[in-house]
């Protein structure tokens, strides 16, 4: 099991990098709650877990636990706004609502008409800059400046 670390856009008032849920190499039973916390199936879901943890000041939320557990209706209005940070979209609070555990919400919001697609595109890229050493995202970054 190792821990990672996901860069999300950070809002105007935060300035602080972001853990991941560790990942894990394998399942042995999905009634196992340490396991239930590792159970990510998709880069839609990591960031969301990402979110999640961090508007509830938690290491990590399970994909499967239900947001309202452990958040009230003015973090869920937090973690709305920061989801629409992230991801450049517009949706209603009522989704969190409508679907409240992460594997639930990930699956909406990637179906969802319009924006479904663009929310897997920055999911994807965001891991995939998590993944980046920091001379590779300078070199990037140097890259993308010439």
């Amino acid at each position: 099991m190792t821990a990672t670390k996901l860069d999300l856009p950070l809002s105007e008032k935060e300035n602080s990098r972001l853990d991941t849920i560790s990942d894990v190499d394998s399942i042995e039973s999905l009634d196992n709650p340490i396991n239930n916390k590792l159970l990510q199936s998709n880069p839609v879901e990591k960031v969301i877990a990402t979110i999640w943890a961090e508007v509830l000041n938690l290491d990590e939320f399970s994909v499967l636990e239900i947001f309202f557990e452990a958040g009230d209706s003015l973090l869920a209005t937090r973690v709305n706004t920061r989801v629409q940070e992230v991801f450049g979209i517009n949706i209603p609070l009522r989704h969190i609502f409508d679907a409240p555990t992460v594997a639930e919400f990930s699956k909406l919001i990637s179906e969802l008409p319009d924006i479904g697609e663009k929310v897997k595109k920055v999911s994807k890229m965001l891991i995939e800059m998590s993944e980046l050493s920091d001379e590779e995202t300078e070199a990037l970054l140097m890259k993308k400046g010439e």
